[in-house]
């Protein structure tokens, strides 16, 4: 808990569940009747967003799923036409979900989950592995040096919190080895 306590944070965007509305058409009427606008608040010396927060989830399973698995196989081969069809179906993908740089403007919640979530678990997948160096997708490791933190033997059996991720000698020391 104290990895948490301890973070600093620079920035942050969220969106109330309070906020969502179920349809387009009650999407559109809190834009249209909406009389909000930027006040100044003398409180805390700046400006106040008093514009409607309305949201829609739009469901886009459906439509993004196939093109996703079609680029998994087409990522499998290895051909030159088969890459380019690929990266076609990546700027296609990132269009619908609103994260492409061909948009002036994008969802950024969306774009910094895809990206957060990726580059977590890629930190976390060098840490459990013992890589020297992370890429994209991965790092070279030595099988014998991979780290388990599945031993039954230990009573009480915590597994490591990101500060012992953090710091190599405390994952070498840990209470599960």
């Amino acid at each position: 808990m104290n990895e948490i306590s301890n973070l600093q944070v620079n920035a942050a965007i969220f969106q109330y569940e309070s906020d969502r509305v179920e349809t387009i058409e009650k999407l559109s009427e809190k834009f249209i009747s909406d009389k909000g606008r930027y006040e100044f608040d003398d409180k805390i010396n700046g400006l106040v967003d008093k514009r409607t927060h309305a949201w829609y989830a739009l469901p886009l399973k459906d439509l993004v799923e196939p093109l996703i698995n079609e680029r998994k196989k087409l990522k499998e081969s290895k051909d030159p036409i088969s890459h380019a069809k690929q990266i076609c179906l990546k700027n296609v993908v990132n269009t619908c979900i609103l994260t492409s740089r061909f948009f002036n403007i994008n969802n950024v919640i969306v774009s910094e989950k895809i990206t957060s979530t990726t580059r977590a678990n890629v930190w976390l997948m060098s840490k459990a592995l013992n890589t020297f160096i992370s890429v994209t997708d991965g790092g070279p490791c030595e099988l014998n040096k991979v780290f388990d933190f599945r031993n039954t033997s230990v009573v009480d059996r915590r597994l490591p919190g990101m500060h012992t991720f953090s710091y190599y000698k405390y994952m070498q020391n840990h209470r599960t080895k």
